[in-house]
């Protein structure tokens, strides 16, 4: 059976980078990220380059607790268990001395912090009860 990865913030950028390269490695690779049509080009750049069926995708807003529940059970049921995660979702807000917003602040702040532990909450405690796991953080 191979090796699961799952990776958030994967639509695009370093997090596709990764997908990539762990599909070229033999891995599973589950993706996450709010938009489809960015996963769909990244499963299709892997079945043109590599392989079908190596990388699956998965619809993903990380700001939602319970969607990140149901998410990871479903990768699990599909894929099996997890060995990798790697908690990659962020957004970038350019800000300006003359022109700061505290919504830009808390726009960041819900997606690259809160986000981030919406999957360490959910995937701690079930990786430490199988006594096996990995998760990096972007």
């Amino acid at each position: 059976m191979k090796n699961v990865v799952w990776i958030t913030g994967a639509g695009q950028g370093i997090g596709r980078a990764i997908a990539i390269e762990y599909a070229k490695r033999g891995w599973n690779v589950a993706i996450s990220a709010r938009t489809i049509k960015d996963l769909e080009s990244v499963v299709q750049e892997a079945r043109v380059k590599m392989c079908t069926g190596c990388v699956s995708s998965y619809v993903l807003d990380v700001t939602d607790a319970e969607m990140t529940k149901v998410v990871h059970a479903k990768i699990e049921e599909e894929l099996g268990n997890i060995d990798h995660v790697i908690l990659n979702a962020g957004i970038h807000v350019p800000s300006y001395v003359d022109s700061l917003f505290i919504d830009d602040f808390k726009q960041l702040m819900n997606v690259n912090y809160f986000g981030c532990l919406n999957g360490l909450l959910q995937l701690i405690p079930i990786f430490l009860s199988r006594g096996a796991g990995q998760i990096a953080v972007m």
